[in-house]
């Protein structure tokens, strides 16, 4: 009997450590966008003055990263999911007002007009990639993979 109940609680924790690593830590979709245009002008001046990092106080940015090349900063607001069901989701600046591939995705690939924003779909395999723009500037993203 006590093999059992050990056996049925190793289950039951094999279990709930997998459904809370699954669960996620990121703001929603509605949520990021309030967080933008409530923002904005604080987030412009933290880009416009080199110091993006100071967008880390605000309540669900996680990171903020810069691409190699300047082109935008990505602000992840978290991710959920396991394994090959993660996605991440943020917004991020784009000096050039332009909907980049930002954020988690490499590919070289270009955006496609997609429902209000622009996506990404990878041709072989399930990566997939959506941005919309917030407001000038400003921009959602969600990568899933």
């Amino acid at each position: 009997m006590k093999y059992l109940s050990r056996i049925t609680l190793s289950i039951f924790t094999v279990i709930l450590c997998a459904f809370l690593s699954s669960c996620g830590d990121n703001l929603s979709k509605k949520q990021i966008i309030s967080l933008v245009v409530e923002n904005e002008a604080f987030l412009t001046e933290c880009v416009n003055n080199g110091g993006a990092d100071q967008a880390l106080e605000l309540y669900g940015v996680q990171s903020v990263d810069t691409a190699r090349d300047g082109a935008y900063i990505v602000f992840d607001c978290g991710g959920s999911g396991f394994g090959s069901s993660t996605n991440y989701c943020g917004f991020y600046y784009s000096p050039d007002d332009i909907p980049q591939l930002a954020g988690h995705m490499t590919s070289e690939d270009s955006l496609t007009t997609d429902g209000s924003g622009y996506g990404y779909r990878q041709p072989d395999g399930d990566n997939r990639y959506y941005t919309e723009r917030i407001v000038n500037n400003w921009f959602y993203f969600e990568a899933h993979y």
